[in-house]
């Protein structure tokens, strides 16, 4: 066997020596991206042999941090080897747009979101939004959400990243009591690199500390659940091909989060969720793509709240259902999306399967029960911004008796 692996490695660097080696790496059309952030993509550097399946894996990996509508690598002949230059078209980096949102429901929502990605060629990304949304949830009016988020991956040329989270929700309870009820919510993790195709890919485990506050205030209030302080630990994994109209990959990854009464907290409470998504190219045309996705979660102890703290229902899941349909402290989502290119690549008409079911309590949790959804519609992918595509159609829970309902929204 060594002499087999040893024959190999002898033919392998045989075939190296055909490629002239590189002497220089040069980017262009990278006004806002530092070439530090497309370096750490690459496996190729200077010295090593100009191997076009390397060259064309370093492209890819580039290509894959989504921030391009596209990459090329060209090379030219230099005194001794191969000058290789990376040429790239950026996005728009700045996308400020106003949120409208409504379904045959009656729901509603307006506002207005900011996302900023590629903050100072670093591929940072800040996000913020404010909003007010009638989601028609017995016993709540109107409800307003400010929220910021911002995430800095190899953060001082680390392999570390951080990511802060800031979020406020004001929501008047119109019940049996009138009174009105705010949610605070802060989080800071720090999460670390372990290598992987690409500095981007691969896994990432880490953790960190997020404080919650629930209060209550007016004539009829109620007492309130006060708040906690939890560590929380995460693990992601992603190996995921970016083809500015479609991906083809797979990432998944869990969390976990815990408090102790006392310690920093008025409640002991503990949470687990978990997701699975796999991204298939389907038959020889571009972009014709099936998505297949699977995601759970459990909250365990803690105060209670009305439905619990899990909900399906509404643009992101189980779109023939309404938000807040269905709620528990438990619950499992499995989704497979079938999506096809009709006239553009950039258009995508989609048919989406469905089937979910929430619990009042993790140890309830059974397949005896399953609610199925049924939807078709289109997504339209805007490539000049990053991580901008837009979802329309229309949904129908299967078995139900009930009525069809619209859903859209950016995905």
């Amino acid at each position: 066997m060594r002499t087999l692996i040893g024959v190999l490695l002898l033919i392998r660097c045989a075939i190296a020596d055909d490629f002239p080696v590189i002497k220089t790496i040069d980017f262009e059309g990278n006004d806002t991206t530092q070439p530090k952030v497309m370096l750490r993509e690459m496996k190729l550097r200077v010295g090593d042999a100009a191997d076009p399946a390397a060259i064309e894996r370093d492209r890819q990996a580039i290509l894959d941090l989504g921030l391009f509508r596209w990459v090329s690598i060209h090379q030219e002949r230099t005194e001794g080897g191969i000058h290789l230059v990376v040429s790239v078209r950026e996005k728009y980096y700045i996308l400020p747009y106003p949120r409208l949102s409504g379904n045959t429901d009656l729901q509603y929502g307006y506002g207005a979101e900011l996302r900023w990605n590629n903050i100072l060629g670093l591929n940072h990304s800040l996000r913020t939004l404010i909003s007010r949304s009638n989601l028609k949830r017995e016993g709540y009016g109107l409800q307003t959400t400010y929220l910021a988020d911002y995430y800095a991956p190899f953060v001082f040329d680390t392999p570390y990243n951080v990511e802060l989270t800031g979020q406020h929700v004001l929501a008047p309870v119109t019940g049996t009591l009138s009174y009105n009820e705010s949610f605070d919510y802060g989080q800071v993790l720090l999460t670390r690199h372990l290598g992987g195709r690409a500095a981007s890919q691969g896994w990432n485990v880490g953790g960190g500390v997020l404080w919650q506050n629930e209060d209550r205030w007016g004539d009829e209030a109620p007492p309130r659940y006060g708040h906690a302080t939890a560590v929380v630990g995460v693990a992601t994994y992603r190996d995921v091909r970016f083809n500015v109209y479609s991906e083809e990959g797979v990432s998944y990854g869990t969390r976990v989060e815990a408090a102790l009464k006392d310690v920093g907290s008025d409640y002991n409470y503990s949470s687990v969720t978990a997701f699975w998504t796999r991204y298939l190219h389907v038959g020889e045309k571009p972009h014709q793509s099936l998505h297949l996705q699977a995601d759970t979660g459990a909250f365990f102890n803690g105060p209670g709240v009305d439905g619990g703290h899990f909900n399906l229902g509404g643009s992101s899941t189980m779109h023939g259902y309404k938000r807040y349909s269905l709620q528990g402290d438990a619950y499992y989502h499995l989704a497979a999306t079938f999506l096809r290119p009709v006239g553009w690549d950039f258009f995508r008409p989609e048919v989406i399967l469905e089937a979910g079911n929430v619990f009042d309590e993790a140890r309830d949790a059974s397949l005896s029960e399953i609610h199925w959804s049924l939807g078709v519609g289109a997504r339209l992918r805007i490539s000049w911004f990053v991580n901008f595509e837009m979802e329309a159609g229309v949904a129908l829970p299967i078995g139900s008796g009930r009525h069809l309902r619209f859903f859209g929204g950016k995905v």
